[in-house]
């Protein structure tokens, strides 16, 4: 108003001496039509954590990666881990495979799917906790283990009342202080198990774990004869059917 004094916006951070319109505006405010409106402006992506001084993004939001025209993209949901530049899937939640950029469903004949990183040839090199990889396929580590190396499945320490020998955890035998296996129910007169108990098999004297998706096995060698319905049988053992297999974009 000509030769009359009008008080600026207090939320202007910068203003035109002259119009008194607002040229910047302080944080948690935009500009908008020479003012300072309260919250996001519309024309900023909603889902940008860290911004420059132009305004452009720098940084997303937990899920998700910054796209080529520089605004946030939702990563796919069944990644576990991405590349934040890409939004290309590193590793996947149980159950699912990396194929290609995305995560797709575990099939039988992909690989079993407690595997958390596979090779390029399809061995797994990684399992997820609880499991180990040998030779290429995730087995399950002894329960009684209370610490193990899951390169090799060796338990490390054992809880109370069991005891550390050779890399597994088996209980003394008060009467004779010989450690027995706890899975075996009947031993030979050299200490060996002839016997297992349910969901183990007898290998060489010492009670092995079976594959938890076997239906049917064999009881001298633990191998999978016939699977539960949802898995297939093959040499690695019980897998998930193959499935049509469910990718996002």
């Amino acid at each position: 108003m000509a030769g009359v004094c009008t008080r600026v916006s207090a939320l202007c951070k910068t203003y035109n001496p002259e119009s008194g319109s607002c040229l910047t505006c302080y944080p948690g405010y935009y500009l908008a039509g020479g003012a300072c409106w309260t919250g996001n402006d519309p024309n900023l992506d909603p889902n940008c954590n860290l911004r420059s001084i132009t305004g452009g993004c720098l940084q997303c939001q937990a899920s998700y990666y910054l796209g080529d025209n520089g605004y946030c993209k939702a990563a796919n949901p069944l990644c576990k881990t991405f590349n934040i530049s890409s939004g290309n899937c590193l590793t996947c939640y149980k159950g699912y495979v990396v194929k290609g950029t995305t995560c797709a469903l575990a099939t039988s004949d992909t690989t079993d799917p407690n595997c958390l990183k596979f090779l390029p040839s399809g061995l797994c090199s990684e399992c997820y906790v609880s499991f180990y990889p040998s030779a290429g396929v995730c087995k399950q580590v002894n329960p009684l283990c209370r610490s193990a190396n899951y390169t090799d499945g060796a338990c490390l320490s054992c809880y109370p009342g069991y005891t550390l020998t050779k890399g597994a955890c088996i209980i003394p035998n008060i009467y004779n202080q010989q450690a027995q296996d706890p899975y075996c129910l009947s031993f030979d007169e050299s200490n060996k198990c002839t016997q297992c108990r349910q969901g183990y098999y007898a290998s060489n004297g010492v009670c092995g774990l079976i594959d938890s998706q076997c239906k049917i096995f064999d009881h001298s060698q633990g191998k999978c004869i016939e699977c539960y319905q949802g898995y297939t049988l093959s040499a690695q053992g019980c897998g998930l059917q193959a499935q049509t297999i469910i990718s996002f974009c």
